[in-house]
């Protein structure tokens, strides 16, 4: 083989070299990003609830006694005040204690009033023989100076036995008088004192029975239905006839108070109530009050119920209307 020939396979292998390496490293093309289109927002999701207003603050008003409800003054839906009158409920044994309590202090009171009356009779007899008893004992020291002095005289033989007789006479009988008096003035004056005493002993056993009657009147008391603050009453239990304990009838009545304050209570189910937060804001409606879009939060949210609070805006509205409730979630 020629030399120019062996040049040219040379030359041929280099250059299918030089081709192979520049088309396995020359540079790819780079492709073109395809940008996604942007996803629209979602709008904001609406919650809306169907609900009844609530009183935030209630009180219960209950029974005392065992006994038996013999009526109610008040009906749900009307306004009391502090102290007014609910139900009276009836109990046969504070009844019978009141009664044996009234009849034991008017005992007890009449007979410190015959005590009383009779003192102050004692004490005008006794005032009466004090007085008899020192006319008497006048009356005696005068008899006995005239005795004295007819006795001198008849023993002189200068008075006549009959003047001297009757001196001695006025003398005993002044003595014997005198003597009657005193001891009836000490009669009566034991009288007096004993009088004072068992009067004395009267009336602290009127004071027992006032305090025992007032105790009986305090448990038949406790037998009526007072109103312990102003409110609205939004429910009552029991009825007329019905007997009752203090278990049963803890809450006989139930006073909505502070009416400024309501919550709308609403049913929700477990999926949404899920989607639901304690602190989110809300709006309250009623439709038949053309009451719209009251500011509200919601205080509680759990399957089955949520409660929104918030102030009432005019003070008609009152627990037990309808009202819906919004709630939009972001």
């Amino acid at each position: 083989m020629s030399v120019r020939t062996t040049g040219m396979i040379v030359c041929a292998i280099m250059f299918a070299a030089v081709g192979a390496i520049y088309f396995t490293h020359r540079p790819q093309p780079v492709a073109a990003k395809m940008s996604k289109p942007a996803k629209a927002a979602e709008p904001p999701t609406i919650f809306t609830f169907s609900g009844t207003i609530r009183a935030q603050h209630t009180v219960p008003v209950g029974v005392m006694v065992n006994g038996q409800i013999e009526s109610f003054m008040v009906d749900a839906g009307q306004d009391v005040v502090e102290g007014q009158l609910l139900a009276r409920i009836g109990n046969p044994r504070l009844d019978a204690a009141q009664e044996n309590a009234r009849r034991s202090l008017d005992a007890a009171q009449n007979k410190v009033n015959s005590l009383e009356s009779e003192i102050v009779t004692a004490r005008l007899e006794a005032s009466r023989a004090l007085a008899d008893a020192a006319r008497v004992k006048d009356q005696l020291e005068r008899n006995a100076k005239t005795y004295k002095h007819q006795e001198t005289l008849n023993a002189q033989g200068a008075t006549p036995r009959l003047a001297f007789e009757k001196a001695m006479h006025d003398y005993e009988s002044s003595q014997e008088e005198a003597k009657n008096l005193d001891e009836l003035t000490r009669q009566r004056q034991r009288h007096v004192e004993t009088a004072t005493r068992e009067l004395e002993a009267g009336k602290r056993d009127l004071s027992e029975k006032q305090q025992e009657f007032q105790g009986a009147q305090s448990g038949l008391a406790a037998a009526d239905v007072h109103a312990p603050v102003s409110g609205l009453v939004i429910a009552r239990k029991g009825a007329v006839g019905r007997k009752i304990t203090p278990d049963e009838g803890k809450d006989l009545f139930q006073i909505a108070v502070n009416l400024s304050m309501l919550e709308a209570a609403f049913t929700v189910d477990a999926q949404t109530a899920a989607r639901l937060l304690p602190g989110q804001t809300a709006r309250v409606s009623v439709p038949e009050m053309q009451i719209d879009s009251v500011p509200a939060t919601l205080r509680e949210v759990k399957a089955g119920q949520g409660i929104a609070e918030f102030l009432s805006p005019m003070p008609a509205l009152r627990p037990g209307t309808n009202c819906s409730v919004r709630v939009q979630l972001k």
